[in-house]
């Protein structure tokens, strides 16, 4: 019964360091596919992330370097620091209307 309490609490941890996961967001400042690697700038500064060949990237990119000039938040691997997924930020939605004194 012992042996089977142990076993299911190393299990447990196992999963829940898979579990926890940063965040980075920023602008890709540029990507060197050779080492899998992305430059990103972000409000404190710069931050480089690597990717592997099972970074989940945003729908269409099929080039990491399309990404370059454009903001994306990075789900990290706590364990590895690799992305884990990379998406898009949303644009910006401009709501136009009528102001008037109320």
């Amino acid at each position: 019964m012992k042996k089977i309490a142990l076993f299911l609490l190393v299990v447990f941890v196992a999963f829940q360091a898979v579990a926890f996961a940063g965040t980075v967001a920023g602008t890709v400042a540029s990507v060197d596919t050779a080492a899998q690697t992305l430059a990103l700038t972000t409000d404190s500064g710069s931050s480089s992330v690597s990717f592997t060949d099972t970074t989940i990237w945003p729908e269409g990119v099929t080039d990491p370097a399309s990404l370059v000039g454009k903001d994306v938040t990075v789900t990290t691997d706590d364990v590895t620091g690799a992305a884990v997924s990379i998406e898009e930020a949303a644009a910006a939605q401009v709501v136009e209307g009528n102001s008037s004194d109320f």
